[in-house]
């Protein structure tokens, strides 16, 4: 647009309210004043833009702060999560709760990873095993520490990715997972036990 001011309420911020006065100015025909106003402009600009920037980044602190806090009480503790971003020294893995961690390249140790820019993705160079955005991957807490306000994860399983849980049966309000082998074992039973009583039949037969 060639003429174009942006504002919204004057008693929100300080760039709107230097506006609206500019404005008023101009309204009211002060046009000796268009110099003065002019150089104000660039010095309230810059002003109003570098206070932006500090309070942007005083509320992102603490707002990392505050999580940091809260996950330094769940260390230990195991959260799905998805991976939010890759870099060449680790996985940022965001959970549920906006939480954001990073999953160090050090705490990568089941395979040797390689990094690959243009896709944005980690591979292992044995196991062949990918990480890239997106992909779901369950955590455990490392460490959090507030000062730094850092949080680390590593994955849940040693070796890599945790593998999908097993189907669960419910038996009253627990969830007991299913063990391997145990029906193959009562079916092995089942066979053994029809065999010896189709070997009683013959002998009572003969």
């Amino acid at each position: 647009a060639k003429y174009y001011c942006h504002f919204t309420s004057p008693i929100r911020r300080y760039p709107d309210l230097a506006i609206h006065r500019i404005i008023g100015d101009i309204l009211a025909g002060h046009a000796e004043k268009r110099e003065e106003l002019a150089r104000f402009v660039v010095s309230a600009a810059e002003q109003s833009s570098e206070r932006e920037i500090c309070a942007m980044e005083a509320e992102r602190d603490t707002v990392d702060l505050k999580k940091a806090e809260y996950m330094a009480e769940r260390v230990g503790e195991i959260y799905a999560g998805v991976i939010s971003s890759v870099t060449s020294f680790g996985i940022f893995v965001e959970l549920e709760n906006t939480v954001e961690g990073l999953i160090r390249m050090a705490d990568l140790d089941d395979d040797y990873y390689i990094y690959d820019e243009k896709k944005r993705l980690l591979l292992g160079e044995h196991t062949k095993r990918v990480y890239q955005v997106g992909d779901e991957v369950t955590i455990q807490v490392a460490r959090a520490d507030a000062l730094s306000r850092q949080i680390d994860f590593v994955l849940h399983q040693e070796g890599g990715a945790r593998p999908m849980p097993k189907p669960v049966r419910k038996k009253g309000k627990e969830s007991v997972e299913k063990k391997p082998g145990k029906r193959a074992g009562k079916a092995a039973d089942t066979k053994h036990k029809q065999k010896r009583y189709l070997k009683k039949k013959k002998k009572r037969r003969g």
